[in-house]
């Protein structure tokens, strides 16, 4: 049974570096009910856009992790994303490059600080976002047609400025933003099971391959 349980878990977390998986709700409760640490991490990458605050779900999530900690875990990772978009922001300089028409109050400032924050928020869903070749601009939903991340700007906001610097620094404020736990189950049951030296931090242990076999795959 446990290496069934083992072998799902594994080869899920291996697939969820490479894009969406299935029902990784149930699969974060599964690795934390059984101690599975990485795997934990490795999941909840995919549940930044769940509801933290739905009672169902919540109860849901405690039954089957079996420990309350399971949903703290999360709720503190929200809580250090939501903390850290001050520095994404930070990143784009926007008191050095917004216009004079919406840098000369502070209502009109912060206004579209919130607009910049909520576009951040969702281009931060994905479990492991990246800047692409369109930069800043794109990443922030400028000009972008999705509704959850445009951002109305006029012509003059960011006008002359060195896209190329700030994509490179928004970049680096991405790598530094908390997309996993902190908070982990407290053994790591996958090592008691096999008796394998233990794991370093970001390798998960090929469970496909077989009981014993420590192929790494890094994710």
């Amino acid at each position: 049974m446990m290496f069934f349980i083992s072998n799902v878990i594994g080869i899920n977390a291996q697939r969820s570096r490479d894009g969406p998986i299935d029902g990784p709700m149930g699969l974060y409760s599964l690795a934390w009910r059984f101690g599975f640490q990485l795997e934990a991490q490795a999941f909840s990458r995919h549940l930044h856009g769940i509801n933290l605050n739905g009672e169902k779900l919540v109860d849901e999530l405690v039954r089957q992790a079996g420990s309350v900690k399971a949903y703290t875990a999360l709720y503190d990772l929200r809580r250090r994303r939501e903390t850290a978009l001050d520095d994404i922001i930070e990143a784009l300089e926007p008191r050095k490059h917004f216009c004079v028409a919406h840098s000369a109050s502070d209502t009109m400032f912060f206004a579209f600080i919130s607009l910049m924050k909520n576009a951040a928020r969702n281009a931060l869903l994905v479990p492991w976002p990246e800047i692409n070749e369109a930069g800043a601009i794109s990443f922030l939903g400028l000009l972008s047609e999705d509704e959850g991340r445009a951002v109305a700007w006029c012509s003059s906001c960011y006008a002359g400025a060195d896209k190329e610097r700030l994509s490179s620094r928004l970049q680096k404020a991405v790598e530094k933003y908390p997309q996993e736990l902190t908070i982990l189950p407290s053994t790591d049951s996958w090592m008691a099971w096999t008796g394998l030296s233990p794991r370093r931090h970001g390798i998960l242990p090929n469970l496909s391959a077989g009981e014993g076999d420590e192929e790494d795959v890094l994710f």
